[in-house]
């Protein structure tokens, strides 16, 4: 028995790798169909492993949408999963392995389950075994292949044969411990079940409710019964207690997610009957031959619900007898088949608008469906179910024909590889379409260099803002890319992807939609002021126009104190938030955030005499440079990353350009960053008076640094004095790398 199933399941998942190749060769970068839902299910199962092994309290507090709590019920928790592939997190530090693996393991896991179970019912293997092809690989299941949460309904042939074996059991008094052993394992499975996925337990509840209810009729004997019924309660109870803690986070959220999903959403999303002629675009066979039904107006990837024409006859020929072969014919009743064929015809009618709407309004918690055709799950199982059921019975009578009888064991080879073929052939995606998202060490250097900055940080002080931010979903779903890339260090990140959209997230969007114009600003400095640290921005990414951030947009962006360059890192440039403004140069005292407390920039009042308006230099800041972790270039390292805030009393005539004179300890020149404000892209006859002018540079390192303004066409130096009046040397003012003041 153990040796048969263990071989079941390496053929289920060999034939898993086949279909589904060419997966398996790109585990680590690449996902199925698109990086929609399989990247914020590969980004959950991370967050839950990451939660789990550091605050296991806080695991629905997730680091999108920051600083919102209980985010991660926005979508599926997926935490049964989450605990299977912990130790692929753990040893691979690859959340797209994790992914992948879990995926590639259900097709294996759900066809032993159903080999398992039909094996039990109808006492045939050959039957079994194509019954788990039929499960693990229907049509269905791999034009859902972007969606997790729907794939792993492994657990649910698992529970029915627990609880199986609990009725057979309970109330038999030599049998105690195998009850209650069948109890716990019932208990077990349904909680895999349930915790897989909402989805799946709405549709786990149906099957077991049916199942449960049919097989409770048919006991005969009333104490029995009785017995059974206590048994039953028991393992409710215990279920419940143990979901309950994880189902009051959704619970809360339950209203804001009914009202982001009406009812005319959910019709959208409904069957009509040609859907079931309709199969998935990438099945290889099928999907060409049934294109004229995917053509309806209004038809989307949901709608694939082409159940197989194989595993369809022999679903009716399950329905047909109540037969079996083997020696469990004896001791059975048609209770499975009663069950089974409930199970069909509700969740098929399920799939349409009309009843899905009636039993949504008297259930209200089947909200959490919001695509009817999803019913196609429990669906799918009943016809595995009754396909073995059929497939058994025709084992039975075709060597009772008498003309194969010295063949039997051949026939029934030859019909179950046969019938092994056509189902696979129905299913077969290969060669699979798949999205390429990179490993981790390829994740773009501005994260690298985020995960540098955070990981010292207590979290809330590591909050990250990407631009362009998106809420409805873009062509190449940019918010799952951060969500996942967000995993290098786990910091609070404003963007988000999810089943459920705060409506914050519309607000956001809108406002910063017009950066960097001064609105814009404003708001990121209320970010700021949230625990919001940094802006990523990616100029390349639309609808951004990376020549107008170039020419006008990145000086908007830099003039003023709302934001501090931290460094350009491939196209991206990284910005630390001040949420102060001005304030952190002209008022200090206010400044109470610890992070911008330790970053006040040095006072000075130091004044240059261009002529036209005087200059002032208000302030500067000296820091380290920020580089790419994996950057070997020793010169970046040996840069820093100089502050200098200025300030015209009234409009300058001329042009003007900083000198930057890095000093050694003897006080010789060692290099210099001479250059007009911001790069060129601000000359001071451009300035506004009374406007606090950001001037950030890079500079070789050095003991001190040497500062001042000189008119690049004559070479002549802008006189500088001291607060006293008196003229500074050489007309520059010297700034201390120790930050102990000025010279």
């Amino acid at each position: 028995m153990l040796r048969r199933a263990v071989i079941a399941a390496l053929v289920y998942g060999l034939l898993g790798v086949v279909l589904t190749h060419p997966l398996w060769l790109h585990l680590a970068a690449a996902v199925p169909s698109d990086i929609g839902d399989p990247l914020l299910n590969a980004w959950t199962l991370a967050w839950d492993t990451h939660a789990l092994l550091t605050h296991p309290t806080r695991l629905f507090d997730a680091n999108i949408f920051f600083p919102l709590p209980n985010t991660l019920a926005y979508s599926e928790h997926l935490l049964a999963t989450a605990l299977l592939s912990l130790p692929l997190q753990g040893i691979t530090g690859e959340p797209l392995v994790a992914y992948n693996v879990t995926l590639l393991a259900s097709f294996a896991l759900s066809g032993l389950g159903m080999y398992l179970l039909v094996a039990h019912w109808t006492g045939c293997r050959v039957a079994a075994f194509v019954a788990g092809l039929t499960f693990a690989f229907a049509p269905y299941r791999l034009a859902a292949i972007s969606h997790l949460q729907l794939l792993t309904v492994q657990w649910l042939p698992f529970s029915l044969l627990a609880l199986d074996h609990l009725f057979e059991t309970a109330g038999r008094t030599d049998a105690r411990r195998r009850t209650a052993t069948a109890a716990i394992l019932f208990i077990l499975f349904s909680l895999l079940q349930i915790l897989s996925s909402w989805y799946l337990a709405v549709f786990s509840a149906l099957v077991v409710g049916v199942y449960a209810l049919a097989r409770l009729l048919s006991v005969t004997r009333p104490a029995r019964a009785r017995r059974v019924v206590v048994w039953l309660i028991g393992c409710g109870v215990a279920i419940v207690v143990l979901v309950a803690p994880l189902a009051v986070p959704y619970l809360e959220v339950l209203p804001q997610l009914r009202a982001a999903r009406p009812a005319d959403m959910a019709a959208s999303l409904a069957a009509r009957p040609g859907d079931y002629l309709a199969a998935a675009p990438s099945l290889r066979l099928v999907g060409p031959l049934t294109e004229p039904f995917r053509n309806r107006p209004g038809f989307t990837e949901e709608h694939t619900l082409y159940p197989g024409l194989l595993v369809s006859i022999l679903a009716l020929l399950g329905l047909a007898t109540v037969r079996c072969c083997g020696p469990a014919a004896s001791r059975r009743r048609p209770t499975q088949h009663l069950a089974l064929a409930i199970i069909l015809a509700t969740a098929l009618a399920l799939t349409f608008a009309g009843p899905h709407a009636i039993l949504a309004r008297l259930i209200p918690l089947l909200s959490v469906v919001r695509a009817p055709v999803r019913w196609m799950i429990p669906a799918t199982f009943a016809l595995a179910g009754l396909a073995g059921f059929g497939l058994a019975r025709l084992m039975q009578v075709i060597p009772a024909s008498g003309r194969f009888k010295g063949g039997q064991r051949l026939v029934q080879f030859a019909v179950a590889i046969i019938a092994s073929i056509w189902l696979l052939a129905e299913s077969l995606a290969a060669p699979l379409p798949l999205a390429g998202v990179g490993a981790t060490h390829e994740r773009p250097a501005v994260y690298r260099v985020l995960q540098a900055l955070t990981l010292d940080t207590d979290g809330s002080a590591g909050a990250v803002v990407e631009l362009p931010l998106h809420v409805a979903p873009a062509p190449e779903y940019p918010e799952t890319r951060r969500m996942i890339a967000s995993c290098l260090g786990w910091w609070g990140l404003v963007n988000g992807y999810s089943g459920y959209t705060p409506p914050r997230q519309a607000a956001l969007a809108e406002q910063l939609a017009s950066f960097p114009s001064a609105p814009a600003l404003a708001t990121l400095r209320d970010l700021g002021g949230a625990g919001v640290r940094y802006l990523v921005v990616h100029p390349g990414e639309a609808p951004f126009d990376p020549q107008r951030w170039q020419t006008t947009g990145r000086l908007e962006a830099e003039r003023g104190t709302t934001l501090q360059w931290l460094g350009d890192f491939g196209p991206d440039a990284l910005y630390a938030i001040n949420p102060y403004g001005d304030a952190l140069v002209t008022a200090p005292a206010v400044v109470r955030d610890p992070f911008w407390a330790a970053r006040l920039p040095t006072a000075t009042a130091y004044t240059f005499y261009t002529g036209s308006g005087d200059i002032r230099l208000l302030a500067y800041h000296l820091d380290e440079h920020l580089t790419d972790p994996t950057n070997t270039d020793a010169a970046a390292r040996q840069l820093v990353r100089l502050t200098l805030y200025w300030q015209a009393a009234a409009r300058v005539e001329r042009d003007f350009t900083v000198f930057v004179h890095s000093l050694d300890a003897s006080g010789q020149l060692g290099g210099q960053a001479d250059a007009p404000p911001l790069g060129n892209r601000y000359p001071t006859s451009a300035w506004l008076p009374g406007e606090i002018v950001q001037d950030i540079r890079l500079a070789p390192a050095g003991h001190a640094y040497r500062v001042g303004l000189y008119d690049l066409t004559t070479g002549d130096r802008v006189p500088v004095s001291a607060p006293d009046g008196t003229r500074m040397p050489d007309d520059a003012v010297t700034i201390s790398s120790s930050k102990a003041g000025l010279e």
